[in-house]
């Protein structure tokens, strides 16, 4: 049914609208003609650079299928999405060929873990080449070869750990060597596999090993050398036979060439050495203390009239006694319990004076 037949003036608005529309309509056919045009030229370049592309050309004959059903923007879209993709070969499909092929020549007969790794960045960008993705291709090939040359500068660096590790293990005189030996062959597996990494870490361990067991022997012989001077901090202690006893382990231990271990040992015993002469440097001072007030406390007994057979007085002479003869002897606890007893009847003795 036709409308705008009653009423003219709104058949003339409708008339000026269609008008409008025929004129939009012309227009977005020259434009979409135009980018179509744009787009069949990148095309064309592209399959020229690519032969085996695809994706150009497919969204190209879908745009002109939505064209020609009257889908002008929608075919406009696809012309775009067409050229896009011809573009992206025209600049990258060319550099991503030779990033390629560069990668592949340089690692060509190489081999070892890392290189491993890098293989399969070539496999990826081989892979994205094939998915018609060339600049994602590029950018996995081109860094290929800047990473083995830094593969190739860490295996030398692991060269030089290998070898300063055979430099420093044949002056190991005194040392046992046996395990340090394995880990130097563990090096050079590693090296030979192409794993610099490890075969750093196992040579300059086998570095560090060599350099704290020869420091090891150094204190080690040095305190043997002098042995009387540590055997005279306890030679006059009741418990003498189980410090000889730690001093047998340790010396035992050195004629193994067990440095680290007869190291350790050694610390321990002057730790624990050093800790038994502080405490029987206090209780000498609390002996001395004690004396001091004994002999006072006795010159006052014997002014009071008490004699040297008090019980008091008899227990303190005692207990004294028997906290020197302690001391004398390193039972520092049995030193301080006899020193607690004098104090006791000393304290008696004052309240009877």
């Amino acid at each position: 049914k036709e409308e705008g037949h009653v009423d003219p003036e709104h058949g003339m608005e409708l008339l000026d609208e269609a008008e409008d529309n025929i004129e939009r309509s012309l227009s977005l056919s020259g434009d979409v003609e135009a980018i179509r045009a744009d787009a069949l030229a990148a095309m064309d370049q592209a399959e020229a650079i690519a032969p085996t592309a695809k994706r150009p050309r497919k969204s190209f004959e879908m745009g002109e299928r939505e064209v020609k059903l009257g889908s002008l923007r929608e075919g406009e879209m696809l012309f775009r999405t067409s050229k896009k993709y011809a573009n992206e070969i025209i600049e990258w499909w060319g550099v991503a060929e030779k990033a390629i092929a560069e990668a592949g020549r340089q690692l060509q007969d190489k081999k070892g873990d890392g290189i491993s790794h890098l293989k399969e960045m070539l496999s990826d960008a081989r892979k994205k080449l094939a998915a018609e993705a060339p600049k994602k291709a590029y950018e996995f090939a081109v860094v290929i070869p800047a990473q083995l040359a830094a593969d190739d500068d860490a295996l030398g660096k692991a060269a030089e750990s290998l070898k300063e590790a055979h430099r420093q293990l044949k002056q190991t005189d005194g040392l046992d060597t046996k395990a340090m030996v394995e880990r130097l062959e563990q090096a050079e597996e590693a090296l030979d596999a192409g794993n610099a990494g490890q075969a750093i870490g196992l040579a300059d361990g086998v570095v560090r090993s060599i350099q704290t067991e020869r420091e090891a022997m150094d204190t080690v012989q040095r305190a043997l050398r002098q042995r009387k001077k540590l055997v005279a901090q306890y030679e006059a202690r009741d418990d003498r036979e189980a410090w000889d006893s730690r001093m047998e382990t340790i010396e035992k231990a050195a004629d193994e060439q067990r440095w680290s271990e007869a190291s350790s040992m050694l610390a321990s015993m002057n730790q624990d050495l050093d800790k038994e002469g502080k405490a029987s440097e206090e209780a000498l001072e609390l002996y001395d203390f004690v004396m001091d007030e004994w002999r006072v406390l006795r010159n006052q007994c014997e002014a009071a009239s008490i004699a040297v057979d008090d019980e008091d007085r008899r227990a303190t002479e005692q207990s004294v006694a028997l906290a020197e003869e302690a001391l004398g002897v390193g039972r520092i606890e049995d030193c301080l319990e006899q020193l607690g007893a004098a104090d006791a009847a000393m304290e008696r003795l004052r309240r009877r004076i």
